[in-house]
């Protein structure tokens, strides 16, 4: 077993969703206002595990989507969480199934590095050189547009930023070669989540499990609210627009990663995107998770999943 501190190209396994849990299971919640993409809670109060009104109908929905995409050959697998993170209510598709992560994981790293952070700002300012023996020798399909330039100093909060904003590996690699493997594992340890291990070359994760580091940055529960707000505005600056983000109408914020992976030996390809989508007054958490034939149809299967999600919960909110 090889924890993977060098790049975050990883993935983690945790307990799920039970098949039987199709409907939204509900609660009802006290939040602190005043922010702009986190909302703390202050209070939460367990409801029953009844269903909301329209969420038959949305699954169902929700379901003929995934299905249309299976059957015209547009992805092989797709896996989707949605969550309402006023109320708390939920509910997956396919949640069981696992998938490679990839670069999904530099969020955790980010959190990683903003929970050492909070105790000690001073190393976001630790200055590291990138030299060409830096260079990331995993391929990355998706290019930053932004990328380090050999024998420069960056400073970490720097690299956090190109990691997050560009997904830039190179970028990952020197802030991993930075922090202790106590701190790359404490989201994982701190959230009861089982930490990123290779088995036989692979790690794999569900999709409602990863949806785990999101729900802890909006609800502010695992950084402080300042770092959490740091962390969703980088988010929120993914130049990465074809997935979550080409869903929604223009103008829409979405804080999301994405991550993707091909495998040269079967040809098979992952597309996933993770994220929140601030409806107005209505945020709500969705991750889809795809693997196909290609780039081009998953990401239109992440688009225009995330184009009836928004859709419905517009429907639900009277706003037609």
């Amino acid at each position: 077993m090889l924890f993977m501190l060098g790049i975050c190209i990883g993935f983690f396994v945790h307990s799920f969703i039970r098949p039987e849990n199709r409907g939204f299971v509900g609660t009802q919640a006290i939040r602190q206002m005043g922010f702009t993409f986190t909302n703390p809670l202050l209070e939460c109060e367990i409801g029953d595990q009844s269903s909301f009104h329209e969420i038959t109908s949305f699954r169902e929905k929700l379901q003929a989507v995934v299905d249309r995409n299976i059957t015209t050959q547009k992805a092989s697998h797709i896996s989707i969480y949605f969550r309402d993170l006023n109320n708390g209510p939920w509910m997956g598709i396919n949640e069981k199934e696992e998938f490679s992560p990839s670069s999904l994981l530099k969020v955790p790293l980010m959190m990683s590095l903003y929970q050492v952070a909070e105790k000690n700002p001073a190393i976001l300012n630790t200055r590291v050189r990138y030299t060409a023996t830096d260079g990331e020798s995993t391929t990355q399909n998706i290019y930053p547009s932004l990328q380090l330039t050999t024998n420069q100093e960056y400073a970490f909060q720097d690299l956090i930023e190109r990691m997050i904003i560009y997904s830039d590996n190179n970028a990952t690699k020197l802030l991993s070669q930075g922090i202790t493997e106590e701190a790359f594992l404490h989201p994982y340890n701190g959230l009861g989540i089982a930490p990123p291990v290779l088995q036989n070359g692979e790690y794999y994760l569900r999709v409602k499990d990863y949806a785990t580091f999101f729900r802890v940055l909006f609800n502010a529960s695992y950084l402080t609210r300042e770092y959490s707000e740091k962390a969703l505005k980088l988010l929120s600056q993914s130049e990465f627009r074809q997935g979550l983000v080409a869903g929604v109408p223009d103008g829409t914020v979405v804080a999301h990663k994405f991550g993707e992976r091909v495998w040269g030996d079967t040809g098979e390809h992952q597309m996933h995107d993770c994220g929140i989508v601030y409806y107005p007054a209505k945020p709500y958490l969705l991750c889809v998770m795809t693997q196909g034939r290609d780039f081009s149809s998953l990401t239109d299967v992440v688009s225009g999943i995330s184009k009836f999600v928004y859709e419905e919960v517009q429907a639900q909110q009277g706003k037609k």
